[in-house]
């Protein structure tokens, strides 16, 4: 079953679609989850890297409206085509899916 949820496009360094520079310091590409889409606390946010899960976190009442800052972590970050999205799951199952962001990560120079 799915939530009847509206979400917006992952966003990592500001933007939710287009051109990433690889990272160079050791914590990887900032990203965000943005706020007010009527997810809840308790519900469980998994974010999808090129088909492989690069974070999972359950969200807190802050959240709800704060929205969601996390890493993606430096070892799952390959130069090339990124296809980027996420999943909130409610206690009951339900879950909404994102629209996929698409992102070309570059070489840092």
């Amino acid at each position: 079953m799915s939530m009847d949820l509206q979400l917006s496009r992952l966003k990592v360094e500001g933007v939710d679609d287009g051109e990433l520079t690889e990272p160079v310091g050791e914590n990887g590409l900032r990203a965000l989850v943005e706020g007010n889409q009527n997810y809840k606390k308790g519900d469980k946010l998994e974010v999808i890297w090129n088909d492989v899960s690069v974070f999972t976190h359950t969200i807190t009442v802050v959240e709800e409206v704060a929205g969601v800052h996390f890493y993606i972590e430096k070892q799952f970050i390959k130069l090339g085509p990124v296809k980027a999205n996420y999943t909130l799951a409610d206690d009951s199952g339900n879950v909404a899916v994102s629209p996929v962001s698409n992102f070309n990560v570059i070489a840092a120079t």
